[in-house]
């Protein structure tokens, strides 16, 4: 503590805490305490700097970098409970520094005393993390509405300002699924505040979903205080598959003439394969004439075989001569 005397009766010490610990995100409060020591005083005010006690940053409403994020004990207990503590909220790494107290006191004349300072060691906050949890698939049909569910859960601080986001094909860098996508506009829902603060649901639904919205979709979750926590899911595969009744259409009839013509097709080619299969074995057997190159002679058999002698002369087939 530092002492200082007015006229041998009037002195104030001033206390503060050697360092204080914070991590990010959270409020701290950087205590000082003081004694006047003589006559009673009731005049009096207290400021802190930064980095250099008088001549640092004065921390202030005024200043930008401190306005609405700090607390300052009120007069009742500046002057009975001698204290002239500040709280600092949602700090920041950058926050780190010497802070030194000055409480003053005018009897007859200005008194001013300083603490040694406080040392503030902001470190990263490994406690606040987010679990978002997404279906792997999701099946639906051309027309119809879907729902892809995303699910979250916050360890650590639970006040703070939320919002969420979905991505296709790439998370975070991907195309954004919202109403400021024109091929989204008009077809998309979300769950609303209350789902999404106190239900922990960040889902969308997708109305009247062709075969062009199939593909991965990725949930973000973002969680804001004093610094940005985000979580995202493991992506979700939607598979939309053609309507089962599409085929009363110009589209289903189109795929009937196909499938038709296709069927067709493979009837025909089996037919052929058997008529070139029945002229093969004719011409094994040798009562088929078959043509190689020249136009083939045909003259009458000079004898025929005795096992054919039942047959009648007209009944003859033509031997063939190459």
């Amino acid at each position: 503590s530092l002492l200082q005397t007015v006229n041998n009766t009037q002195t104030i010490h001033v206390w503060q805490t050697p360092i204080i610990w914070a991590t990010e995100g959270s409020s701290v409060t950087l205590p000082c305490d003081y004694r006047i020591i003589g006559e009673n005083a009731s005049n009096g005010s207290y400021k802190w700097y930064r980095h250099i006690v008088r001549y640092g940053v004065e921390i202030s409403e005024n200043n930008k970098y401190f306005s609405g994020r700090l607390s300052r004990v009120d007069q009742d207990q500046f002057i009975h409970g001698q204290s002239a503590a500040i709280t600092l909220h949602g700090v920041e790494l950058s926050d780190s520094g010497m802070y030194y107290c000055e409480v003053t006191f005018q009897i007859s004349q200005e008194i001013s005393k300083d603490g040694n300072g406080t040392f503030l060691n902001v470190t990263v906050n490994n406690t606040q993390t987010i679990h978002v949890w997404q279906t792997p698939v999701i099946c639906a049909t051309e027309g119809s509405s879907v729902t892809l569910p995303c699910d979250y859960r916050i360890i650590g601080v639970n006040d703070s300002i939320r919002a969420y986001k979905w991505f296709r094909h790439i998370v975070r860098y991907g195309v954004e699924i919202s109403e400021n996508n024109k091929y989204f506009s008009g077809r998309l829902s979300r769950v609303d505040e209350d789902q999404f603060i106190h239900g922990r649901s960040a889902a969308i639904t997708l109305h009247s979903v062709e075969l062009l919205d199939s593909g991965m979709y990725y949930c973000e979750v973002t969680l804001q205080i004093g610094q940005q926590i985000s979580g995202e899911g493991n992506g979700t595969f939607l598979n939309v598959t053609a309507s089962a009744n599409k085929g009363s259409g110009p589209k289903g009839h189109l795929s009937l003439y196909i499938h038709g013509g296709f069927v067709g097709g493979v009837l025909l080619l089996s037919l052929l394969s058997a008529v070139v299969y029945y002229m093969y074995t004719k011409q094994v057997s040798g009562h088929f004439p078959v043509q190689y190159g020249e136009p083939a002679l045909y003259v009458l058999p000079a004898q025929r075989h005795q096992e054919d002698a039942n047959f009648p002369e007209e009944m003859d087939l033509y031997t063939v001569i190459p």
